[in-house]
């Protein structure tokens, strides 16, 4: 099943040149990125910040360097540089000031205030309320008190509006406390119950070329944006066919999923099952086979930007197959087979173009006929 791609846009500040010359400027030889609430009894104490990595976006441009005499016009042109970057890195709601401070040190001193998680919220409406407090659970990588990411909040979405008959729209609301944010859901799912009916040609003649299939899904089983559906076919017999006597097969499929964040579990097996007749010199041979297969797969969010994302896939399967002759089975023909599989998955948004890169190993354990 393939989920929703989510890209959140985020407004960025105006970027400018570095001014040259201004009236009053003060000599800098050092820049520093602290976070908030820092001992300011000595400043050799101040402990850098978490986002220190944040300063290289003041060399970007090529048009500043350290020692340099910086104003008032140039510490606005450093500071919206940072921010920037820090948006880039999808930190929209932290924010970088400076606080009042003697620049006759030689140091200027950028103060961070960290974007925050306040209360995270879910308002249900749907006609018949499905969503309940696992459903924000399961969905949401962050929680309260958490430095708020745009990436986060995408990744909770695409949870949010993965089953078909969901959808999901998030804003921010600022609250007292300084940089938190509370994250307001508004949530509405339709019926969850999905059937549907197909009829096809796409059968083999030699066991019923007319095909009949029906899919049952339901969508938020546990109200954990899980996803589940039933699929049943079966050929049905006419005069076109090219077979003789009786034939027929039949096919079945389950397939069960739920994300934990930014993991996914996927649960899927099938079922196969045909007959046909086939005529001997002397007389006729029912051939008949059944072949099973089952699948375990974890999906793990390594990393994911405003341009990419990159997954974990691991996979666990077994298959077997089996044929008979006249309900008596052939030995040699008998499968068994299971093993793992592990892999990376890699995707880039390129304007409206999307590539996909994959890398993958598989074992398998080999054929057991006992």
């Amino acid at each position: 099943m393939k989920s929703p791609d989510i890209h959140l846009q985020s407004e960025k500040l105006q970027s400018r040149d570095f001014p040259r010359n201004e009236a009053q400027c003060f000599p800098i030889q050092q820049i520093v990125l602290t976070d908030i609430h820092r001992n300011e009894a000595n400043p050799s104490l101040i402990q850098p910040s978490r986002f220190s990595w944040a300063l290289s976006a003041v060399y970007s441009a090529g048009d500043f360097s350290l020692p340099a005499c910086i104003g008032s016009q140039g510490i606005n042109v450093l500071l919206r540089r940072i921010q920037n970057r820090l948006i880039d890195f999808g930190y929209i709601t932290t924010r970088v000031v400076v606080e009042p401070q003697d620049l006759r040190s030689g140091m200027l001193i950028l103060t961070v205030i960290p974007g925050r998680v306040g209360h995270i919220q879910l308002q249900d409406h749907s006609a018949i309320p499905f969503a309940t407090r696992g459903t924000l659970w399961f969905a949401m990588p962050m929680a309260q008190g958490e430095i708020l990411n745009v990436r986060d909040l995408e990744q909770g979405l695409e949870n949010l509006k993965r089953i078909p008959s969901a959808d999901a729209n998030m804003e921010l609301q600022a609250t007292e406390n300084i940089g938190e944010s509370d994250i307001i859901i508004q949530y509405k799912q339709s019926l969850p119950f999905h059937l549907t009916l197909g009829l096809d040609d796409a059968g083999s003649k030699a066991t019923g070329r007319l095909q009949g299939s029906a899919t049952f899904s339901w969508d938020n089983v546990t109200t954990l944006n899980d996803l589940f559906y039933f699929s049943a076919s079966r050929s049905f017999k006419r005069h076109s066919d090219n077979a003789q006597g009786d034939y027929g097969s039949k096919n079945y499929s389950l397939y069960y999923s739920i994300p934990w964040k930014n993991t996914l579990l996927t649960l899927s097996g099938s079922k196969y099952q045909y007959h046909q007749t086939i005529g001997g010199a002397f007389e006729s041979y029912d051939y008949s086979g059944e072949s099973r297969q089952m699948n375990a797969t974890l999906k793990r969010l390594l990393w994911r930007n405003s341009r990419s994302k990159t997954y974990l896939n691991f996979t666990l399967w077994t298959r077997q197959s089996s044929n008979f002759i006249n309900d008596t089975e052939v030995q040699v023909q008998r499968r068994r087979t299971a093993g793992w599989e592990a892999g990376l998955q890699h995707t880039h948004y390129i304007g409206n173009a999307t590539l996909q890169l994959s890398a993958n190993y598989k074992r398998g354990t080999g054929a057991n006929c006992p």
